[in-house]
């Protein structure tokens, strides 16, 4: 593929490529790297974790880190 073609193919399947999440415990934004986030939701897994999830005020893209991890980036 030429270049051009690889950046529109990505560009048509990045909607469906999972983002990667919680790159050493930061909460910015894993897909535009803005640190501009804000919780969306609380949730809590099977287990009884708390995560929050989080959506970029930039790109809209939704991320969810632990909690503990979210209130550590408030401080």
């Amino acid at each position: 593929f030429p270049s051009h073609d690889r950046v529109e193919f990505y560009k048509k399947m990045e909607r469906y490529i999972k983002p990667k999440t919680l790159v050493s415990g930061r909460c910015d934004c894993p897909r535009c790297g803005s640190d501009n986030v804000g919780v969306r939701k609380y949730t809590v897994t099977i287990n009884g974790g708390k995560s929050a999830v989080l959506q970029c005020k930039e790109c809209g893209t939704y991320n969810k880190v632990p909690r503990i991890i979210w209130e550590k980036c408030q401080n």
